[in-house]
């Protein structure tokens, strides 16, 4: 009888001991949050009837609440709009040289060379077809990192001097 008492106590202490581990490792239930309330608007109640006049069938009315998710979404967009580029047209200063002047006019769309036009500038002696590869190269490389035409180097160094100095215009 003796063994049994002893058993039963050692149970009993066994059993606080555990109780007392349970509680203090018992993991407390989620905090539910409450439901929201709906941002549409109630009328209030009629004080005569009771009734709510011109009330709809809302989450806040009809005891269901509707799951809020995430933040208020602003009522403008806060992304930049995306702008057309600045269309600029500059006209170079009269450069002199061997053959006479040259002055052009650069237009330039977003920073970027789009056309070149001779304003001034002698058109014999095969100087045209020479414009004509110049002005192409300009746009091609959007500066004047190219080499020479054969046959219009005095040309072409005057066609670069015109381009650069409208572009520090620019």
């Amino acid at each position: 009888m003796r063994t049994t008492t002893k058993f039963l106590n050692a149970s009993l202490a066994l059993s606080s001991i555990l109780f007392a581990v349970n509680n203090a490792l018992s993991v407390q239930p989620a905090v539910t949050p409450l439901p929201t309330l709906s941002q549409e608007p109630v009328a209030a109640p009629n004080p005569n009837t009771g009734a709510t006049a011109g009330a709809t069938s809302s989450p806040a009315t009809t005891g269901a609440s509707k799951p809020q998710t995430g933040a208020a979404k602003p009522s403008q967009s806060t992304t930049p709009q995306p702008t057309a580029p600045v269309t600029k047209t500059i006209v170079s200063d009269r450069i002199p040289y061997k053959y006479g002047e040259i002055q052009l006019q650069l237009t330039t769309s977003g920073g970027q060379i789009t056309d070149i036009s001779v304003l001034v500038g002698d058109m014999s002696y095969g100087r045209d077809v020479a414009y004509q590869t110049l002005v192409a190269a300009t746009i091609s490389t959007q500066g004047t990192n190219y080499g020479n035409v054969s046959g219009a180097t005095f040309t072409t160094e005057a066609f670069k001097q015109a381009v650069q100095n409208a572009l520090a215009k620019g």
